[in-house]
C-alpha cells in the first residue's frame, strides 16, 4: 500500500462499467465482483446504467464513510417515473451490502416495471478497459519447487525516482509507481526503471543457506547496467530471463539502474533451485451455495486450485431495513 491510497470500504461504487456496488475479495488476485440493478419495463426497454456515457441515471446520495450510496434512474421524463437503488451496510453488522430498490410512478397512469439484479465477475485485464469489451489477463504464477520465498517486483518496499514531475504521486487507475500491465508476467504486470532509478524489496531470510537470488528481468531495447545486491551486472536481450546471483544473506534486495536503456523487472525469488512459471487458470464454474442465514441463498463461482478465491453473492430478505423494497445481502468469500 502507498501513502496516497485511500482507505475505502471493502464494498463501494468502484466499477468502471456499470453503476452499482463492487467488491474485491482478494486484493492480490485482483478479481472484482460487480453487482448492478437494471430497471426496465416488463418485456420492454432495459435501462443499462453504463458509467461511460449518459445513460439516464445519476449518483444520488452517499455517506461520508462509504457505508451507503444510492443512484436514481430517470426512466421517463424528469422525476415522472423513477427507480432509486441504494446500497448499505447490513444492519446486523455483517459483511456485504443490502440492496434496496424503490420504484415510483408519478405519471398518473399505470406502468408494468421490473428490476434485474446483474452480477458480473471482472477479471484482471492486461490494459485499462473503460467501457470496451473486457479482456482477461494471461498472467503467470510463480512456483518454487525447492521451497523459498518470492515477491512481485511491483511490491517494493521503497523506490528511488527521478525528480518528481507530478506523475510520482498521481498514478492513473491506482497503479503502483512505474507499473505496467502485460500478458505473460507474474501477476499480470511488471515494473520498469530508467537510468538513475531503483527500488528495494524485502525478502525474509528464513530460507536455506544454499539459496540463490533469482530475478526475472529484461531490457527491451539495447542494454543496461544495473547494480543488484551490491554487484554490477550488464543486462541485454528483449526476452524475459531469470538472472541468478549468489545471495548475500541480507533481507533487503536493492536494485539501482546505473546506465543504459530502460530495464524491466517482473519478480524476485530466493530459492535453491530455479523458479518455475505456470499460467493462471480462472476456469469459473457457477454454483449455488448456502447463504449466511437460513432465508438466504448464495451464487458463487468456483475456480481451479491455481486460481484466486472466488467471490460470492448472498441473497436474502432483510427485515431490519427500515424502507420497503427488495433486500439483498451481498458478501465476499466462498465456502470451500
Amino acid at each position: 500500500m502507498h501513502a496516497h491510497d485511500l482507505d475505502l470500504p471493502a464494498w463501494g461504487p468502484y466499477s468502471k462499467r456499470y453503476a452499482g456496488c463492487s467488491h474485491i475479495p482478494d486484493l492480490a488476485g485482483g478479481c472484482r465482483l460487480d453487482v448492478s440493478v437494471f430497471p426496465s419495463w416488463d418485456q420492454g426497454r432495459i435501462e443499462v446504467p453504463n458509467i461511460a456515457w449518459d445513460s439516464g441515471y445519476a449518483p444520488w446520495q452517499a455517506a461520508a464513510d462509504g457505508s451507503y450510496h444510492a443512484f436514481r434512474h430517470q426512466m421517463l421524463g424528469r422525476d415522472e417515473l423513477i427507480a432509486d437503488v441504494a446500497y448499505a451496510e447490513p444492519g446486523d453488522g455483517g459483511s456485504g451490502r443490502v440492496v434496496r430498490i424503490r420504484l415510483e410512478n408519478r405519471t398518473g397512469r399505470g406502468h408494468s416495471l421490473c428490476a434485474h439484479l446483474v452480477l458480473g465477475c471482472q477479471y484482471p485485464s492486461p490494459r485499462p478497459t473503460g467501457h470496451t469489451a473486457p479482456q482477461v489477463a494471461k498472467s503467470l504464477h510463480l512456483i518454487l519447487p525447492g521451497g523459498g520465498i518470492w515477491c512481485d517486483a511491483r511490491d517494493s518496499l521503497t523506490h528511488t525516482a527521478l525528480p518528481d514531475l507530478g506523475r510520482e504521486r498521481l498514478v492513473a487507475d491506482g497503479w503502483a509507481w512505474h507499473e505496467q500491465l502485460e500478458d505473460g508476467c507474474v501477476g499480470g504486470g511488471f515494473r520498469w526503471f530508467a537510468a538513475g532509478e531503483g527500488a528495494t524489496w524485502r525478502l525474509a531470510s528464513t530460507v536455506s543457506a544454499d539459496a540463490r537470488l533469482w530475478i526475472r528481468i529484461r531490457v527491451p531495447q539495447g542494454r543496461a547496467t544495473v547494480q543488484l545486491d551490491g554487484r554490477e551486472v550488464e543486462i541485454d536481450g528483449s526476452a524475459w530471463r531469470w538472472l541468478s546471483l549468489s545471495w548475500s544473506g541480507c533481507e533487503e534486495i536493492n536494485l539501482a539502474h546505473r546506465s543504459g536503456e530502460r530495464c524491466e523487472v517482473d519478480a524476485l525469488a530466493l530459492s535453491a533451485v530455479p523458479p518455475q512459471l505456470a499460467e493462471q487458470s480462472w476456469q469459473p464454474v457457477p454454483a449455488i451455495a448456502t447463504g449466511p442465514r437460513a432465508d438466504s441463498l448464495g451464487a458463487c463461482r468456483r475456480y481451479a486450485a491455481s486460481g484466486p478465491p472466488p467471490p460470492l453473492l448472498h441473497s436474502a430478505n432483510n427485515p431490519r431495513h427500515p424502507a420497503p423494497g427488495a433486500g439483498l445481502v451481498l458478501s465476499g468469500g466462498c465456502p470451500a
